[in-house]
């Protein structure tokens, strides 16, 4: 169930000291301390504590061109298409095993006409027309449980598991289910390859056909060219909440200092969400479309520490992020002319 959108005034963020990304080559990218223009919420999706018109918990969700909202509601079995009035103007899948139903929708990925939907119970990749209509399904793959998806071509995705899974954090998904690892990804060492596989890393499609990977173990952003499996690029994060994580540490406590919320492209920019564990602050972190560090945008208030959101999608101006807690919501944020 959806609320009406509401606008919201304007968000302070606190900027943070600067920061640098190292690509594999030695190059380095840094930025000097400077004022970060504030995010703006230009609305939400759900209202407030206690009223009956609410999201269920939200899986994923994503800005569509219209000016829409695609999101994943797991517990309904469904997929909704919100407009930006904040009515349901369409629903695709119902609760089910047969063709175009649906058990626990998790991811979902756009392509020109078509929504993908990834089905984690399932184990397989559901595709909708976007107008509503089923089209056809497709093994996941029974390697690994994905954590993120991004169709590249019909049928053919790159796709995200857990670092211990058997090909590894990265892979090219085809049309018989088979995963192909890509090549070249950093793993953590195999003492923190954890019960469980550890966190699957987020993906984003950019508009040249690469795909931008967040290794949450490395701390590194790879561009992927999806069509030879190879590395174009990346860059390593160097900042205070990184540098110093010793991979190898004792097995028993987690190496990893930040928890990733998320990654989203536009055709200028990469944008990536994250918490740092230790120092208690959401960062929001901009960079051009190669990964040299920009600005970084900071929230440290109760509510963002103690309920992260999570950065879904991207256009040029927007992001937006959603939260499952302490009830399900989307914010819609502007971002100022001088930050795309």
């Amino acid at each position: 169930m959806l609320g009406m959108l509401s606008v919201l005034g304007c968000v302070e963020l606190r900027r943070s000291n600067a920061f640098a990304l190292t690509s594999t080559q030695p190059t380095s990218f840094s930025v000097s301390p400077g004022s970060a223009p504030p995010f703006h919420a230009m609305g939400r999706y759900g209202t407030a504590e206690g009223d009956s018109a609410l999201f269920g918990f939200i899986g994923d969700a994503k800005l569509s061109s219209d000016g829409s909202v695609l999101v994943v509601e797991p517990n309904e079995h469904r997929v909704v298409r919100v407009s930006a009035e904040g009515k349901v103007i369409r629903v695709y899948g119902a609760k089910g095993a047969g063709p175009g139903e649906l058990l626990a929708p998790y991811r979902l990925a756009v392509r020109g006409a078509e929504l993908s939907v990834y089905d984690r119970t399932l184990g397989r990749i559901v595709v909708f027309d976007t107008a509503g209509p089923f089209l056809r399904s497709q093994s996941a793959g029974a390697a690994m449980l994905l954590g993120d998806i991004v169709p590249v071509a019909r049928s053919s995705y790159v796709v995200t598991g857990p670092v211990g899974s058997q090909i590894g954090p990265l892979g090219i998904l085809d049309s018989s289910g088979v995963v192909r690892a890509v090549k070249g990804i950093s793993r953590p060492s195999p003492e923190l390859a954890l019960p469980g596989g550890g966190e699957p890393g987020r993906l984003c499609g950019r508009s040249d056909g690469s795909v931008i990977y967040f290794n949450p173990w490395t701390y590194e952003l790879v561009a992927i060219d999806p069509t030879t499996a190879a590395v174009r690029w990346s860059r390593r994060f160097e900042s205070e909440e990184v540098v110093s994580v010793p991979f190898g540490a004792d097995p028993k406590r987690q190496a990893q200092k930040i928890a990733p919320l998320g990654i989203a492209c536009t055709s200028s920019r990469i944008w990536v969400a994250y918490m740092t564990l230790d120092r208690r602050q959401v960062n929001y972190d901009e960079l051009s479309s190669d990964g040299r560090a920009l600005r970084r945008r900071v929230y440290k208030t109760a509510e963002d520490v103690s309920y992260p959101g999570f950065l879904s999608d991207a256009r040029t101006g927007r992001l937006l992020t959603f939260r499952n807690r302490p009830w399900s919501f989307l914010v819609l944020y502007g971002v100022p002319e001088e930050g795309r």
